[in-house]
């Protein structure tokens, strides 16, 4: 049995951060499926409706007008 590899990856530099994970297998299946998370996300990311989705979620009471900030500046402008 192989041994299993944990990492954790920091998503945000700034006070608000983006919440989000998506975890799958290191095989070439959970690759693909994370390419394909990944390929969804950049066309229903700028969506009003998926906006209104994380705002009800993740986006700290108060804090909306600098989580939005943050948002576009580091989640739309990841092209990838």
């Amino acid at each position: 049995m192989r041994p299993m590899k944990i990492m954790s990856v920091v998503l945000f530099c700034a006070l608000i951060p983006i919440k989000g994970a998506i975890r799958c297998p290191d095989t070439p299946w959970g690759r693909h499926m994370i390419g394909e998370i990944n390929r969804i996300l950049l066309k229903i990311r700028p969506l009003p409706e998926y906006r209104h989705i994380i705002e009800e979620w993740a986006v700290p009471t108060g804090q909306g007008a600098a989580y939005w900030k943050v948002y576009e500046e580091q989640v739309l402008n990841v092209k990838k």
